[in-house]
């Protein structure tokens, strides 16, 4: 018998009494129990697993068992992103990472399909499980319960990247903090999240936007770029300023073209070109015009975005940046009902 751990596509039928005994080894470590009282049967396992409609369910063999579950799905509610479902470890088996393997190969499976994004939720007493997803590169989204954000298969396919993660795991080399709290970070004034990886004197460092859900700046060994908003939050029917900052970290010069447009509400259109001297930091800036009738964005909706392409030696960077319009003038009363 095998003594290796091994993640493979979940083996139907095969797999599906093997998987009771995972189940039924797991049930009380959910909430109200996995089963809501229910007998496991291979009916029971059966249409549950078709009812979800997994793109891929991952399974980890021990020998003749079956010791953890994960499936994963397209979020049918934002394009280009998966979704983990349902992950779990039988209970004894915990701290082996073999939770954590089966989260990496769904951020895998992201870069095979072109999602730029993996998302999952957990429940708020779970809390013994965040500090393992945001090693995997999950970040925790302010003011929600446990809904939690993972940027990385966008990062893993950016061609900047490609010369960092040729010669270092993207894994072993990632560096943050695992803080079991929200990911509320500002930089420049805006609400990111922080990608760092850092193996000798090789380095990546990626800001995502979190109002904009993308990448917003990149800083490789060659080169920082970032596209910052001066006001996140700009009024409507009025001016909003983008700025964009390039530092070239090479011996040699760079040529850098830069190409900026808006979405919907936010009018610019911005282009230009430059040689970047070797030590050099250039900074850049527009004037965006933010309509009068933008709508308002509820929270944890993606805003309109300045999105920019930023052109280094050839290569391509995409980045965007989010703002929220608010009204230029507001007024409330104290107490809110006025007699």
């Amino acid at each position: 018998m095998s003594t290796e751990y091994i993640i493979r596509e979940l083996d139907m039928p095969g797999d599906v009494p093997k998987l009771i005994e995972m189940w039924k080894a797991s049930d009380d470590q959910w909430p109200g129990t996995w089963s809501g009282g229910a007998e496991f049967t291979e009916q029971m396992i059966t249409e549950w697993i078709e009812r979800e409609e997994s793109l891929n369910v991952y399974v980890t063999a021990y020998g003749e068992q079956v010791v953890g579950f994960c499936s994963f799905h397209k979020d049918s509610r934002q394009k280009g992103v998966g979704y983990v479902g349902t992950l779990n470890v039988q209970p004894e088996l915990q701290r082996k990472s073999l939770a954590r393997r089966m989260l990496n190969r769904c951020t895998e499976r992201c870069v095979e399909l072109g999602f730029k994004q993996v998302t999952l939720h957990t429940w708020p007493g779970n809390l013994k499980s965040v500090p393992l997803y945001k090693k995997t590169g999950l970040y925790w989204v302010p003011d929600t319960s446990v809904y939690m954000r993972n940027f990385i298969p966008g990062i893993l396919a950016m061609p900047c990247a490609r010369a960092y993660f040729s010669e270092h795991d993207w894994y072993k080399t990632f560096q943050r903090k695992l803080e079991q709290k929200e990911d509320d970070e500002r930089w420049e004034g805006m609400k990111v999240y922080t990608y760092r990886w850092q193996e000798g004197d090789d380095m990546l460092t990626v800001w995502v936007d979190r109002e904009a859900r993308a990448l917003t700046a990149v800083e490789t060994n060659d080169f920082i770029g970032g596209a910052i908003a001066a006001n996140i939050e700009p009024a409507k029917g009025l001016a909003a300023q983008m700025r964009w900052k390039i530092t070239n970290k090479r011996q040699q010069p760079i040529e850098v073209s830069l190409i900026a447009n808006g979405t919907e509400h936010l009018q610019i259109e911005h282009r230009t070109a430059l040689t970047v001297a070797p030590g050099e930091r250039v900074e850049l800036e527009a004037g965006v015009d933010v309509a009068l009738d933008a709508a308002e964005v509820r929270e944890h909706k993606p805003v309109p975005a300045v999105r920019t392409l930023l052109i280094v030696d050839g290569e391509v960077v995409e980045l965007a940046t989010g703002m929220r319009p608010r009204a230029a003038v507001a007024i409330e009363t104290e107490p809110k009902y006025v007699t």
